[in-house]
């Protein structure tokens, strides 16, 4: 997910950010630090639970999207339920500002949101709050650029 504008500052420069991703995908071996799926692999969420993926790995985002649209348009049911994996590095401890190796992860986006789901939830809460106060006339909607660690 892009960096929302409010938050920039508070991430490292891009080609420092550009430079860790790369030393941490590399640390890695492009595969997701928590459940060891491959970086551009394709996977299918089967029924009942169970997952394949694709076993020819691919050279790039864009290669493995253009064979998942021709399986899609060739009419193969699973798909559907298919995605492309793509690893984005996770700050383990939710404070972008901290970039040090031990606590960032190469994740896939399963286990990004997985990791970040506690996070996810309290920002949820306060954007409902916000939006809660702005309809009764509390406040202007203005988002204040503050990053709250909210544990």
């Amino acid at each position: 997910m892009p960096i929302s504008k409010e938050n920039k500052t508070l991430y490292l420069p891009l080609k420092e950010r550009t430079a860790l991703r790369a030393k941490i995908l590399e640390r890695a071996d492009h595969k997701c630090e928590r459940c060891g799926v491959r970086e551009y692999a394709i996977v299918t969420h089967l029924e009942g639970g169970g997952r394949l993926e694709s076993q020819d790995p691919f050279p790039s985002y864009k290669a493995a999207r253009s064979h998942l649209l021709e399986l899609r348009e060739s009419g193969y049911e699973l798909a559907l339920r298919s995605f492309v994996v793509t690893l984005a590095i996770a700050h383990l401890e939710h404070d972008p500002r901290d970039a040090r190796e031990d606590v960032v992860a190469a994740l896939c986006q399963r286990c990004h949101l997985t990791e970040d789901k506690y996070q996810h939830r309290a920002n949820m809460i306060q954007t409902r709050a916000r939006k809660k106060r702005e309809q009764e006339g509390g406040i202007d909607g203005k988002h204040s650029g503050d990053y709250v660690p909210l544990f």
